[in-house]
């Protein structure tokens, strides 16, 4: 049996091309016979493959991220330390304190953590909530629910859902 070697020959040539684009190359044997099979490559058309983003983003990874009533036209950098900021002025604006001194809890800091998807309609879902307490785990999620609809989160310019921790940290004296 006689086994050909095939040799591959790297061009030189660099050419920057768009990363989102899938581009499959198809190496065939050479056939057998003598009356190779003649292709005419211009009569191929150019397909599309948009590849579909089913995962949740990290609000830390996503390319552009989503954007909290108020904070429209602003570079992705400033976006950013906007939602944050609007986001904790709204839960101190909204977050009642008083339920941890109704429920007697002692002098000290305490904190909720919670964590919920903005859907690729930026649409607050699947909060997700642990607090020192069953009372204030149900005031975060109240306050939650609250928040208004986002423009959602978009990664290679395709709507995606962002996931979000927010913890909400408070003393009592």
């Amino acid at each position: 049996m006689v086994t050909k070697k095939r040799k591959t020959v790297l061009d030189n040539k660099v050419e920057k091309v768009d990363n989102h684009k899938l581009i499959k190359e198809i190496f065939v044997d050479e056939p057998s016979d003598d009356n190779p099979e003649e292709v005419d490559l211009t009569a191929i058309d150019e397909v599309n493959i948009k590849e579909e983003i089913t995962s949740i983003v990290p609000f830390i990874s996503i390319q552009n991220t989503p954007i909290f009533k108020g904070c429209e036209g602003l570079s992705e950098e400033k976006n950013r330390k906007c939602f944050d900021k609007k986001m904790k002025r709204f839960v101190q604006r909204h977050f009642n304190s008083n339920i941890a001194n109704e429920i007697g809890l002692n002098s000290g800091k305490y904190r909720i953590d919670t964590q919920f998807i903005i859907n690729d309609k930026g649409e607050v879902v699947d909060i997700k909530i642990k607090g020192p307490h069953k009372k204030l785990e149900k005031e975060a999620n109240r306050i939650i629910k609250k928040l208004p609809k986002f423009t959602p989160g978009k990664q290679n310019n395709t709507n995606v859902k962002v996931r979000y921790s927010l913890p909400i940290n408070f003393g009592v004296e």
